[in-house]
């Protein structure tokens, strides 16, 4: 999905590849591949208390956001093509507390897993708060926007890229604030080498919500590839202000640094990434690389090694024990 920047080891991992991609809420399915599932979920909100905004829900792969949606006016949503494995499924709504619930795919799929999650009131619920989730237009998006949404992303995943433009284009003309149709069809734009319109388009996305951080991190992306180093560095910095506890920012200015040849800022970022949520396992690959290239050869194996313990079915899992294996042999 989106656009595609690869970093390849040299030496001994030469054959690990570390690749960016564009930033959205989908993630790869897992291997092997078996039959997709569907999770359902219902939204309920304490004391039967009517529900007049829309939550936003979000779901996890282990650390890795893989899936957002908007539930519909009577909280209910849903996930679909989703691999077996274990999800964390949070949902947030203003004026009530974040709630998590654990969901399990096991077997060999094919199957709707359905969940009913509870919401209490927040005690001390500012009225104005300082850093909103999600702002009021985007809680208000209408189904029909929504179901364009959604086709939209499936053609994503297949790289349909003129059939996803169709579907975010007609998403947008239904709900002018819709930020994640925006950053989609910017990566949309991206992928089929149109980086004028990208660029707008992610303008776009940040005009509907100036804090998004995945139009913020995409737009960066492609101050970067354009020769607009200082402007990226800028906008990511302003993304962890925005979102200090999220990895992924942290991550992107990492890459970011080491494309520039700044090998200490890289490993700086990728160390603060490392312990904060939504950061992939890809963040020790990218240490790897740089201890690399430092000479530091006896910190690349603690990192190749911390990678298999975060991902053991990682995409570069196979790739990463094979060099593992020549690298501890005798």
């Amino acid at each position: 999905m989106g656009y595609h920047r690869a970093h390849t080891f040299c030496g001994l991992i030469l054959t690990v590849a570390l690749t960016a991609v564009g930033f959205g809420q989908t993630g790869k399915p897992p291997r092997p591949p078996v039959q997709p599932c569907t999770i359902e979920g219902t939204i309920k909100l304490a004391n039967n208390a009517q529900m007049i905004n829309r939550a936003e829900v979000e779901l996890y792969r282990e650390e890795e956001l893989v899936g957002m949606r908007i539930a519909d006016a009577y909280g209910n949503f849903r996930f679909e093509k989703m691999y077996p494995g274990r999800y964390r499924v949070v949902v947030r709504l203003a004026g009530f507390r974040q709630e998590e619930e654990s969901v399990e795919l096991i077997g060999q799929g094919g199957f709707t897993r359905r969940i009913m999650i509870q919401l209490e009131p927040e005690k001390n619920f500012p009225l104005i708060p300082q850093t909103p989730t999600v702002s009021i237009a985007q809680l208000a998006i209408p189904e029909k926007a929504d179901k364009e949404y959604r086709k939209g992303k499936d053609c994503l995943r297949q790289r349909k890229y003129p059939d996803a433009i169709k579907h975010f284009t007609r998403a947008i003309q239904i709900h002018s604030a819709f930020s994640q149709a925006f950053n989609d069809l910017g990566l949309c734009y991206r992928a089929t080498g149109d980086e004028g319109k990208a660029e707008k388009t992610f303008h776009d996305c940040l005009d509907a919500d100036p804090a998004n951080m995945y139009g913020r991190m995409n737009l960066a992306d492609l101050y970067a590839a354009t020769g607009r180093l200082s402007q990226a560095v800028q906008l990511l910095e302003e993304t962890i202000l925005l979102h200090p506890k999220k990895g992924e920012p942290h991550m992107a200015l990492g890459m970011l640094y080491f494309d520039s040849g700044n090998l200490a800022a890289a490993e700086a970022s990728c160390r603060k990434a490392e312990g904060l949520a939504g950061t992939s396992a890809d963040v020790h690959l990218l240490l790897a690389k740089i201890y690399h290239q430092q000479g530091r050869l006896d910190l690349i194996v603690p990192e190749l090694e911390a990678y298999l313990l975060k991902d053991p079915n990682g995409a570069y899992a196979e790739q990463v024990r094979a060099n593992l294996a020549k690298i501890k042999k005798p």
